[in-house]
């Protein structure tokens, strides 16, 4: 699985679990304990799903403040660009 989809994928879980625990009609505690009683009974470690989780989230921050600063260089060079065509008209 490519990186790309890897990120779409687990933006779309992000999206579906919580707009799974906004609707759900069970107290947030409650839901919690039953999220993790099921995954214990499809034999799923949650420590290492959640630990998955975070360096995903880790590497979309990343990817977002790097996507960031190139947009604030990107901007710069253009303004830049501009002063300079400015000043030789």
């Amino acid at each position: 699985m490519s990186s790309r989809s890897w990120l779409g994928f687990v933006t779309g879980v992000a999206i579906g679990a919580t707009a799974a625990l906004l609707l759900a009609p069970h107290k947030g505690k409650d839901t919690r304990r039953r999220i993790k009683v099921k995954a214990k009974d499809l034999g799923v470690n949650i420590d290492k799903v959640e630990h998955k989780v975070d360096v995903g989230i880790d590497k979309v921050s990343e990817l977002a403040h790097a996507a960031m600063d190139s947009l604030g260089n990107y901007t710069t060079r253009k303004a830049q660009k501009k002063d300079g065509d400015e000043k030789e008209a």
